[in-house]
């Protein structure tokens, strides 16, 4: 059986300001070319992200449900500060 996996990619600064995202998150979550410098939290006010945000600890493979108007996202989340 053949799968597409697609990545969805958001880059924050330290305070949840996103600084770059890729085509397949802006897809998902009905973000326009402007996206950059929102706050992810006021984009997806999930508690898993606000969590990360707030203490930095790695999260891996973290099975979510993430929401945004019409949009969902059910997979695997995994943060870390690089």
């Amino acid at each position: 059986e053949f799968r597409r996996v697609l990545f969805r990619s958001v880059y924050t600064d330290t305070t949840g300001n996103i600084q770059y995202y890729n085509r397949a998150f802006a897809e998902m979550f009905g973000i326009g070319e402007n996206g950059r410098g929102e706050n992810l939290l006021a984009l997806l006010p999930h508690r898993i992200l606000r969590e990360y945000i707030q203490t930095r600890t790695q999260i891996r493979s973290l099975k979510v449900s993430l929401e945004h108007g019409t949009h969902q996202f059910y997979g695997f989340l995994s943060c870390k500060e690089i």
